[in-house]
């Protein structure tokens, strides 16, 4: 089922001028090809020694990627915000960007050190950011499902062209967006309804995973 997850970490890596070469470059890179594998979206902002994600998945999907980042050195303190069911996708791709002078919040990074932010902060603050420019951004889920896809019935000698997709199907695989969609640089920007919920933690949302 489709869920979304809010989370916040502490690097414990380099992320300044330069960083992209380093460790900080090599998380950023397996971020991006297991958003793809796993057929994630979302946004990762950096920001104060900070970590601000949103994903979006299946939930299974979801609570691998948790467990794993639990299990990386290179991160710490990690705080799962929010993991809710939702109806649809609310990005396309899976996109890093950095937060400037001119949208740093203080006030917000300060909250998240003292575990006490709120998901929806969150959130709208990632996507405030998003809108000034990425550093990197995967294709667009359904662009990079048609590409799986092709490579399949190539490697069978098959054209995909040849191959219906029920819509039916199609929907599963890309969150229902469609195949003639035109990649955006990012999101467009816009009120999220905050979900109210009793707060869950992902042992118990992801119970008898490891």
């Amino acid at each position: 089922m489709l869920h979304r997850m809010v989370l916040t970490a502490r690097s414990k890596v380099e992320m300044g001028p330069g960083a992209l070469k380093g460790d900080f470059g090599s998380i950023m890179a397996c971020c991006m090809q297991s958003s793809i594998a796993s057929s994630l979206t979302g946004a990762l902002v950096v920001e104060s020694g900070l970590l601000l994600e949103i994903l979006e998945g299946d939930s299974a999907e979801l609570c691998d990627f948790h467990s794993r980042a639990e299990q990386d050195p290179r991160v710490a303190d990690i705080q799962v915000l929010e993991f809710v069911p939702v109806l649809r996708r609310a990005y396309e791709t899976w996109a890093v960007a950095a937060a400037s002078p001119e949208t740093a919040d203080p006030a917000l990074t300060g909250a998240i050190a003292e575990k006490h932010a709120g998901p929806f902060a969150v959130s709208q603050h990632i996507r405030r950011v998003l809108m000034h420019g990425v550093l990197a951004e995967t294709p667009p889920l359904c662009v990079a499902a048609q590409a799986s896809a092709g490579a399949y019935w190539s490697s069978v000698g098959v054209s995909s062209t040849s191959v219906p997709v029920p819509a039916s199907d199609a929907g599963a695989v890309t969150g229902g967006c469609s195949a003639a969609m035109t990649p955006r640089a990012r999101p467009p920007e816009r009120e999220l309804t905050p979900v109210v919920a009793p707060k869950r933690t992902m042992t118990s949302s992801c119970s008898g995973r490891t």
